[in-house]
């Protein structure tokens, strides 16, 4: 059956009526609806890279307070003081503790706080020593009319260059002097030495730290007894080993390894193949 098609929706071509209207004014009707078009896509971009831009900032900043935080003068207080040094018990290292103290922060800071009040007992023995030159300088008055000023009178009247007569004294006190920074010299030397020796419990040493090497033996000095015997009159010996000159024998032990695996290989081949069923 073949059903009509609706009279209003069918239109033929020859009964459509032409425009009236100039191209000219279609032409420049549909340019400016374009550009219209442009102008709100561009207004539209705009706003959309605008909230994008405050999206992103917005998020940047939260990330970085919760980084970084807000500055706390408390927190700040409360983390520089978790950085003062305290003893074994948590508490605060007093100004005045003894030299005691120092042990918790190891042995070298508490060898350097035990040099520092060694140094200041030489420097006060030597500064007792080259008063009495001090003083003899002072009175020399050589350089005091050259210079006239207040400061160069404070730093020129304890040198040498002031003194108006030198005597034996002064050569006797160098030496004096000299005589106590050696001695300081090596009491921080002796006192580095026995802290070390004093840090050094049972339990940190090794048998390495009481092993001789000893080479260049004879070549019939292969008996590890005879060598231990030899050694005991300089101290007790424990134990003594002669290490032979085997390099060669040391880098075939790898082939020897392999070989004895192929054996081993042929001898279960061999094995399974005797008790296999025919």
């Amino acid at each position: 059956s073949v059903h009509p098609l609706p009279t209003s929706r069918c239109v033929s071509m020859d009964a459509r009526q032409p425009s009236q209207e100039p191209l000219q004014d279609v032409v420049r009707r549909n340019l400016a609806r374009r550009a219209q078009l442009e102008r709100d896509g561009w207004l539209i971009v705009r706003v959309q890279a605008r909230w994008r831009g405050y999206v992103v900032r917005r998020a940047v900043r939260e990330l970085l307070n919760r980084a970084v935080a807000q500055p706390d003068l408390q927190r700040a207080k409360e983390y520089a003081r978790s950085l003062l040094p305290r003893d074994q018990e948590g508490r605060l290292l007093p100004l005045s503790c003894d030299l005691a103290c120092f042990r918790v922060f190891g042995d070298g800071v508490y060898c350097y706080m035990r040099w520092c009040k060694l140094m200041q007992f030489a420097f006060f023995v030597a500064f007792t020593l080259s008063l009495a030159n001090l003083i003899h300088n002072v009175s020399g008055g050589e350089l005091l009319s050259q210079h006239g000023t207040l400061l160069n009178r404070i730093f020129t009247a304890t040198t040498l260059g002031n003194a108006s007569t030198l005597n034996s004294s002064y050569g006797a006190v160098e030496v004096l002097v000299s005589a106590v920074f050696t001695w300081a010299m090596f009491a921080g030397l002796d006192i580095t030495l026995k802290e070390e020796a004093a840090s050094r419990s049972e339990s940190d040493v090794t048998q390495a730290d009481h092993t001789l090497l000893v080479s260049g033996l004879p070549p019939a000095a292969t008996s590890s007894a005879e060598l231990g015997r030899w050694f005991a009159d300089f101290g007790p010996v424990s134990h003594s080993v002669v290490a032979l000159a085997n390099r060669e024998l040391l880098l075939r032990m790898p082939a020897r390894q392999a070989l004895l695996q192929s054996l081993h290989d042929a001898q279960a081949a061999y094995f399974l193949a005797r008790t296999a069923p025919h």
